[in-house]
């Protein structure tokens, strides 16, 4: 009994299981997780400029372990954490398994660009799996992105000519008052 007291005050529950944390516990380890995240994407990112890609690599999987270990809590960087791995893994030339992380983090993401964003990268996965095929999931995967990208530019540009007649006949309207007067 006495030694499973001692366990026990020399074990941070908070930080073995995601179950354990408190909201509030919860909120006040997120800052600390997400920095730590951020410090396994920056030495990836550093390893990848370097060319070391096996430390690339181990750098992902630290920040997937942490992502993995609280997955309500750090639910935003799931879809952060296969992107990374993704560019690692197409740095290395695995090309098919970066496609999946791609993929993964597409599915995954919380905001429509970030989704686009993970599927172009997949996009260029598939194009760099060479072939008619990989050529040909590549279109398929940008072209509805390319469509969106093109349909906003069209309102956009429509919003402006509406703003800009609006403004013109607002000018025109001055200039009546100023005849009448």
């Amino acid at each position: 009994q006495q030694q499973q007291q001692q366990q026990r005050k020399h074990e941070r529950l908070w930080v073995m299981k995601e179950e354990n944390l408190g909201p509030r516990s919860s909120c006040d380890a997120l800052p600390l997780f997400t920095l730590r995240c951020n410090c396994n994407e920056l030495l990836a990112s550093m390893y990848l400029t370097a060319g070391d890609y096996p430390r690339a690599v181990i750098e992902v999987n630290e920040m997937d372990a942490t992502v993995s270990t609280y997955p309500q809590t750090l639910s935003s960087l799931v879809a952060h954490c296969e992107m990374v791995r993704g560019h690692a893994l197409h740095s290395m030339g695995k090309y098919r398994d970066a496609v999946k992380a791609f993929t993964k983090a597409a599915e995954r993401a919380k905001t429509p660009s970030f989704r686009d964003l993970a599927t172009l990268c997949a996009a260029l996965g598939e194009l760099a799996t060479g072939g008619t095929k990989g050529a040909s999931k590549a279109l398929d995967l940008a072209q509805p992105i390319c469509r969106r990208h093109e349909d906003f530019l069209q309102n956009e540009e429509e919003k402006n000519k509406r703003k800009k007649s609006r403004e013109e006949v607002n000018n025109n309207d001055d200039d009546d008052d100023d005849d009448v007067l």
